[in-house]
């Protein structure tokens, strides 16, 4: 009696799931007859290939043009282009070896200019939200080698304080991670680190500001990260220090390393 309802209930999924796929295949066609996909930058068609990621080829290629020839320590631009990878461990550029960051690494698709700018400024409101995913998406492809190699136990996206987010009615850097955390198959951490003080925004602020601006305003919720590789993701990353702040914060409750993926790196010379 039991292998013969398993039996039925084996035939049964097997029936089941292609059925399923079918008919989304068939609302997924029927909505692109009436709406068709468009590139959530650039608003032109899309094709079949890229209607997964919402950008065209074209915007991909744009905001993934420089993605090679930057520092993974600080995410600064630099002259000389990575040999084939075998570890991130790549050395300290000549902008990062007088600084000492909390974070190991920096993953990103590029300099804060251009495309990339005025992407990421679409994503803080609430109408670049299918950008965001996109971003996302298209961030844990061009990065998944590297992201890989430092093998993250789990993702956690820059904490936005509850008023801000509020005000803004969207969190970029959180649909940005649990974007990415879907593509690379990570599991994503909530309610781990929040912003405990509302702060200044940091845009207008000079470094030393900055250091001042941001101590003390992060809150770390679950104080257990003993032994914890983790993958910090932030929409963009000008001097570091919001991304330094939370990894300090990180490391002295036992991280073992912490790394920081972002959509665009600021004060990146051009090539």
């Amino acid at each position: 009696m039991n292998w013969y309802k398993g039996k039925y209930v084996s035939q049964k999924l097997r029936f089941t799931i292609p059925v399923r796929d079918y008919g989304r295949a068939i609302v997924n066609n029927s909505i692109d007859l009436v709406i068709p996909p468009i590139c959530n930058l650039c608003r032109c068609d899309l094709n079949a290939e890229n209607r997964w990621f919402g950008l065209c080829t074209a915007c991909c290629e744009l905001a993934t043009m420089s993605n090679d020839c930057y520092c993974t320590q600080c995410g600064h631009q630099r002259d000389t282009h990575k040999q084939e990878l075998t570890s991130i461990d790549s050395g300290s550029c000549s902008k990062c070896k007088q600084k000492k960051y909390m974070f190991s690494h920096v993953f990103t698709l590029g300099p804060y200019h251009n495309h990339l700018r005025n992407a990421v400024l679409q994503t803080k409101h609430p109408y670049g939200y299918p950008l965001a995913v996109s971003l996302g998406r298209l961030l844990a492809h061009a990065r998944k080698k590297e992201i890989d190699l430092f093998h993250p136990d789990f993702i956690v996206a820059t904490p936005m304080h509850w008023w801000r987010q509020l005000k803004k009615g969207v969190n970029g850097p959180d649909v940005i991670a649990n974007s990415m955390a879907k593509y690379l198959h990570i599991s994503k951490a909530n309610r781990v680190i929040s912003r405990c003080r509302h702060s200044a925004q940091q845009v207008n602020l000079s470094q030393n500001q900055r250091l001042e601006n941001i101590k003390s305003a992060f809150l770390l919720l679950k104080k257990n990260m003993s032994g914890k590789r983790i993958l910090l993701i932030d929409d963009v990353m000008t001097t570091g220090a919001t991304c330094n702040e939370i990894a300090r914060l990180f490391r002295s409750h036992g991280a073992k390393d912490v790394a920081v993926a972002v959509v665009a790196r600021a004060e990146i010379e051009s090539t």
